[in-house]
């Protein structure tokens, strides 16, 4: 099982924070949630998908962004110990909500959870 991790420290009220240096890539943005001293974090996941033709295999220059579905996402801290955790939806996308002031790394891991119990 392959995990791809990105370590975020949140401290005060927020900011954003991007992971684009390897695939697959992490958009995500902190917005603070002041009541009750938490930090609600968002992001898209995506790959990008490379097509293949016939004649000259696989082609770099029409790659396509394509979104992550399905795959269990994690907030985990250096301990691992896991502070939130969720499944990414149809267009790749995530919420978590962890307290402020917590450093964490965001952690994929290549196992998709599904519903269908067909074997």
């Amino acid at each position: 099982m392959a995990i791809v991790t990105t370590t975020v420290l949140l401290v005060g009220c927020g900011g954003s924070a991007s992971n684009n240096s390897v695939l697959p890539q992490n958009s995500g943005s902190l917005t603070p949630a002041p009541s009750n001293g938490s930090v609600q974090i968002t992001g898209k996941v995506t790959y990008d998908r490379v097509p293949h033709t016939t004649s000259s295999g696989l082609d770099y220059a029409n790659s396509i962004e394509q979104p992550i579905r399905g795959a269990v996402i994690e907030a985990v801290t250096e301990s691992g110990t896991v502070l939130a955790s969720s499944v990414l939806d149809e267009s790749g996308s995530y919420v978590f909500t962890v307290d402020a002031n917590t450093e964490f790394r965001v952690q994929i891991k290549s196992q998709l959870l599904s519903n269908n119990t067909a074997k």
